[in-house]
């Protein structure tokens, strides 16, 4: 980031030794220099110290604000580059200038990534940072395609949740939230296989795990309620699970869930049925 000996800026002090403390590695010391430099009637106008202040500004939020949600000195830099990229840089600082959005992108990436990994999930800072995420690659990565983005993103959450949900039927926040997430993946992709599969299996075992818990709690004041609504959960699952009955990924765990749920919907036919393909494919079944 030198400026060549004919420029300009080389003249000036303030720019020259906030380039200095960037370069020995001290933004901290180089930020209100670089900041005097923005207001200087004739600096302010040069991308060469928005840049800079970016670049500074960067070097701090990496060590005190790059787990953030909100930060204002990333907002800082993503202004920066802003005004640097409004009066017309050259080729290397706007390269330059690219390099440090891509960079916040992929924080924002890595952080809606974590928030899903963590022990305790985090559903609320995993879609928060997805849509900044989103928001800045729309405005400034060539063919973006934010639908893509949401597809492979709540496909992700829909699965982590899905599994969650699948333990007991209690868990209802986190299925609710499995649920949501497919189904907007649907709205996006009706055939995504993913999404259809995990939707499937969602409603597979609430439909089990409600007559399991009733029977564990010794709960049968409600029988039939509860039994009607494990055959209507069986049917969804039915209609979803059929539609990737087929694919080389799913084919065995969807046979296997076919099986036991034609046995819950006591359809004495296609529970024979799908008790030779469980055969075929060497499922073993209880």
């Amino acid at each position: 980031m030198l400026l060549t000996s004919g420029s300009v800026l080389a003249q000036i002090s303030a720019f020259n030794r906030a380039q200095k403390l960037y370069g020995e590695k001290n933004a901290e010391a180089a930020k209100p220099i670089i900041d005097s430099a923005i207001l200087n009637s004739e600096t302010g106008k040069m991308y060469e110290v928005h840049t800079l202040k970016a670049y500074i500004y960067f070097e701090i939020y990496k060590k005190t604000d790059k787990e953030k949600l909100n930060s204002p000195t990333r907002d800082s830099v993503l202004n920066a580059v802003k005004v640097s990229n409004s009066l017309k840089p050259d080729t290397t600082y706007k390269a330059n200038n690219a390099k440090l959005i891509n960079a916040i992108i992929a924080h924002y990436r890595n952080m809606s990534v974590k928030a899903l990994n963590e022990s305790s999930l985090n559903y609320t800072l995993s879609v928060s940072a997805h849509e900044k995420f989103k928001e800045l690659s729309k405005n400034n990565v060539p063919n973006f395609n934010a639908n893509n983005a949401d597809i492979e993103f709540y496909n992700t959450v829909g699965g982590l949740y899905g599994e969650l949900s699948n333990k007991t039927s209690k868990f209802e926040k986190e299925r609710e939230i499995a649920k949501t997430a497919l189904l907007k993946v649907l709205d996006l992709d009706p055939k995504n296989e993913a999404a259809t599969f995990n939707l499937g299996i969602l409603y597979y075992n609430l439909s089990g795990n409600i007559v399991k818990e009733m029977a564990d709690d010794l709960n049968i004041g409600n029988i039939d309620a509860v039994q009607d609504n494990s055959k209507k959960l069986a049917k969804q699952a039915e209609q979803l699970l059929l539609k990737v009955a087929n694919s080389p990924k799913y084919k065995k765990t969807v046979t296997e869930a076919l099986y036991y749920t034609y046995r819950n919907l006591l359809d004495a036919a296609k529970l024979e049925e799908y008790r030779k393909k469980c055969v075929e494919q060497n499922i073993k079944l209880d």
